[in-house]
């Protein structure tokens, strides 16, 4: 690590230690950060945070991440997925990627063939079962958001 990355973690961890101070703070994996690459994410190590990983409240995650708050299910990646079918096709539209896994039922369908990912023999965790109320990929190029209404008449905020 060089001097500036240790100082950017230090910053990070000072502000979430702040935002922990009040409430709970989920904190994932994305393509640059020090875990491995392969899908899934295996969390950031709590020594990452020495401060905020000290509270209760921080969560250290994998990616991807399922979970419930309430009645709502969210279900969400730090992105690669959505990189990656980018890279892959002509689909122009992050959000109608993240859109079309929906459809497909798959979080990340290019696993393993262009994206890297953990082999599975028995299932695949990747498969979307339970369709999720909101459905999410962080990282993108920018804020965008859509209503998806599938098969199953469930209101989707993508």
């Amino acid at each position: 690590m060089t001097a500036s990355s240790v100082e950017a973690m230090h910053s990070i961890d000072e502000l979430f230690d702040k935002i922990a101070a009040i409430t709970d703070i989920d904190i994932m994996p994305g393509v640059n950060d020090p875990s491995c690459h392969m899908l899934p994410q295996q969390p950031l190590h709590p020594c990452m945070f020495p401060s905020s990983s000290k509270r209760k409240t921080t969560h250290c995650l994998t990616n991807p991440y399922d979970f419930q708050i309430g009645d709502i299910r969210f279900l969400g990646t730090s992105g690669q997925n959505l990189d990656d079918i980018d890279l892959q096709s002509t689909i122009d539209n992050r959000v109608q990627i993240l859109e079309n896994c929906l459809k497909w039922c798959a979080i990340a369908p290019t696993c393993p063939d262009t994206l890297s990912c953990y082999p599975y023999v028995k299932n695949d965790p990747f498969i979307i079962t339970d369709t999720p109320h909101v459905f999410f990929a962080g990282n993108q190029p920018k804020f965008e958001t859509r209503i998806f209404q599938g098969i199953i008449t469930i209101d989707l905020f993508l």
